[in-house]
């Protein structure tokens, strides 16, 4: 899509491409570099090298010096010597020049204590089935098997954990790697990438949960239609925002997790006609229909309204 904006004359100096750990190839990389685009890549810690300038900076990393208290996280710039360098095609010529490659080190500690309180409480419930005699989730004994110690003999059948497999599946917990050709300061870069999930949460709202993907209209109509699918995008992100917000501040709980289950529950509220007259009265409301209203910071309509 981006060779045939340029090729049509869009000027994509401004244009920065932004991508996650999906797009990690080396041929993606020298694609981009070859035909001039601006990168942001979030890159794998499966990655040797990155492990070992994680390893490296571990001491800064994990120290206060570089710690942001803006983003929640420490980051670090490598020098120049250690950059990565790649080689550049020059348009026209033939030739190529090599050109260095930034790369950005960060580490958050708290998600270190969340992502290292999952992978432990996943193995405990590892255990805990094998145990009992349970079966196991296929796909959650896939990712854990190799920090489980199965039994060796028939006698005592009681499954153990292997610490040095349980060690190393935690042991770059919190950390995160960016490379980048363009932007020049690692908090920044932490900050570009971010929009870009926000923007992934959003299409994702579209796509799924408001039906964006079966957008069927003709070319006279579809603009108008695209409108109100964006306007909904928006209006309902704001409210998963919001709710949120206000689970967090007023010990709330959001039904679920999910905001499709706080529509069904209000969507029981209903209203009748008070006697003969054209007003009309709420029901009386349930806890739970109270507490999503408040979940939008919303105070439920008392009394009664006129048609």
């Amino acid at each position: 899509v981006l060779e045939r904006m340029q090729k049509v004359g869009f000027d994509m100096s401004e244009t920065l491409l932004i991508t996650d750990r999906g797009y990690k190839s080396m041929s993606n990389i020298q694609k981009q570099l070859d035909v001039g685009f601006k990168f942001l890549q979030c890159t794998p810690l499966n990655e040797k090298s990155v492990r070992a300038l994680i390893d490296k900076h571990s001491y800064q990393l994990k120290g206060i010096e570089f710690y942001e208290p803006k983003y929640h996280c420490s980051a670090v710039a490598l020098p120049t010597e250690e950059c990565e360098s790649w080689s550049q095609c020059l348009p026209g010529s033939g030739s190529t020049q090599s050109v260095k490659v930034s790369a950005y080190l960060y580490y958050d500690d708290h998600k270190a204590v969340d992502e290292k309180h999952c992978e432990m409480a996943a193995i405990d419930r590892v255990l805990e089935l094998k145990n009992a005699g349970s079966q196991v989730d296929a796909a959650l004994w896939q990712e854990y098997r190799s920090c489980v110690q199965e039994p060796r003999t028939t006698r005592v059948r009681v499954f153990g954990c292997v610490r040095t497999k349980h060690c190393s599946a935690v042991e770059y917990s919190g950390c995160m790697a960016l490379r980048t050709n363009e932007v020049p300061n690692p908090f920044k870069a932490l900050e570009l990438y971010r929009q870009r999930n926000a923007v992934e949460c959003s299409y994702r709202v579209f796509k799924n949960q408001i039906e964006g993907d079966r957008m069927l209209a003709t070319q006279t109509s579809y603009r108008g239609k695209l409108f109100v699918f964006t306007l909904a995008t928006c209006l309902r992100t704001m409210m998963r925002v919001k709710a949120e917000a206000q689970a967090k501040e007023f010990n709330l709980k959001i039904p679920g997790n999910s905001l499709s289950q706080v529509f069904e529950i209000l969507r029981g509220v209903t209203m009748q006609r008070w006697g003969s007259t054209d007003s009309w009265r709420i029901n009386m409301l349930t806890r739970k229909q109270r507490e999503c209203f408040a979940l939008f910071g919303m105070t439920p309509i008392r009394g009664t309204r006129k048609d």
